[in-house]
């Protein structure tokens, strides 16, 4: 009798299995306890992973981790896999229920997770100390220096385009007798012929240096060297030395005037090689002119004249103006005329040069 009972109750429980109303609660029931246990591992309390170098991830730790690799889930990071002999201290912390949420892997975070070496914590820190030592970095308040980049067209009979280069640094230490400025040019040119063709002309370049020494109130002693080489004009190479004496005046608080004079040598050579190549002696006169309206806009010019001692009519000049404006402590803007003629030149030569100039000024 009991087992014929036993037998009903198989046979019943084997027909409800097999039933059509059954297989859909099943898989119900199943997919409710899979919901479930994933709640509960999302829900996973978050943890606090102290590392060596004193810093300080807050994520939760992965099934996949072993006694040798840790992967950990963090809300900011993503997953992140690193040695557990990194990680000196865990402790469990409690946060929000929005914030436990928000743990949760966006597909977005869903990439391969990213490895935590010893090796890049030393980059990292070491990266970080480099930067710190650049932007501590700071030229004395006593220097001004500015490089101009500038890129300039001419048109008619002979067109041209010039990209050029100018820097300048002054030296002025207060309370210090000495002044020092150093400033030099590159330019490059391509010029295109009537016929249309265009050829690349040889790059012009120069070198100045002038000391100034206070020996009064307003005087004091110039020293001035200069370097040329001009492929525009054929100038091979040009050096010139000279020494004299200047004076400053200041029309206004705003004002600069500077007047002077001196005596030198020079060594001049063209690609030609004609009669004016060789040594001469120089008379110098040297004049500068700056106007500051503001802080942030300046107006300079100046004019430097050499005549040969035994021949006044071999003589040349430089004359320039410019107008500067200050955008910001980095960056500014400069409008300039610049002419240069050299009348020592042989006949068939280009003795008078003139160009206007644009550039961006970068202040350091």
């Amino acid at each position: 009798m009991l087992n014929n009972l036993k037998i009903r109750a198989y046979n019943y429980l084997a027909h409800q299995f097999i039933r059509r109303e059954f297989c859909p609660r099943l898989f119900r029931l199943v997919s409710v306890g899979c919901l479930c246990y994933g709640v509960t591992f999302l829900n996973a309390a978050p943890q606090r992973f102290t590392l060596s170098s004193g810093e300080q991830l807050i994520g939760e730790e992965l099934p996949d981790s072993d006694e040798q690799m840790l992967f950990i889930r963090s809300k900011t990071l993503g997953d992140l896999k690193l040695l557990r002999s990194l990680v000196v201290s865990t402790q469990a912390i409690e946060l929000k229920d929005k914030e436990v949420v928000a743990n949760a892997p966006t597909p977005k975070q869903a990439t391969e997770p990213k490895i935590y070496t010893a090796k890049d914590h030393h980059m990292w820190h070491k990266g970080k100390a480099v930067i710190g030592q650049i932007r501590s970095m700071k030229t004395p308040d006593y220097w001004k220096g500015m490089l101009r980049l500038g890129l300039n067209y001419s048109t008619g009979e002979k067109k041209w385009s010039e990209n050029f280069m100018r820097g300048q640094l002054e030296i002025r230490q207060k309370g210090s007798p000495n002044f020092y400025r150093y400033s030099g040019s590159y330019s490059f040119r391509q010029n295109e012929r009537s016929s249309g063709e265009k050829y690349v002309s040889t790059d012009r370049f120069d070198v100045n240096i002038i000391y100034r020494r206070a020996i009064a109130t307003d005087w004091f002693i110039q020293n001035s060297l200069g370097y040329r080489s001009d492929g525009v004009k054929a100038i091979k190479r040009e050096v010139k030395e000279t020494v004299g004496l200047g004076y400053k005046y200041k029309l206004s608080p705003t004002i600069e005037l500077v007047l002077g004079g001196g005596v030198g040598v020079e060594d001049f050579q063209t690609e030609s090689g004609g009669n004016q190549d060789g040594f001469s002696g120089d008379l110098n006169i040297f004049q500068e002119l700056k106007w500051s309206p503001n802080k942030r806009t300046t107006f300079s010019q100046k004019f430097n004249y050499y005549s040969d001692m035994e021949d006044p009519n071999q003589y040349s000049y430089v004359l320039t103006g410019a107008f500067l404006i200050r955008l910001t402590d980095l960056f500014g803007l400069e409008f300039s005329y610049d002419q240069n003629y050299d009348g020592n030149l042989a006949s068939g030569l280009l003795k008078d040069d003139i160009r206007w100039r644009n550039a961006l000024v970068v202040y350091f």
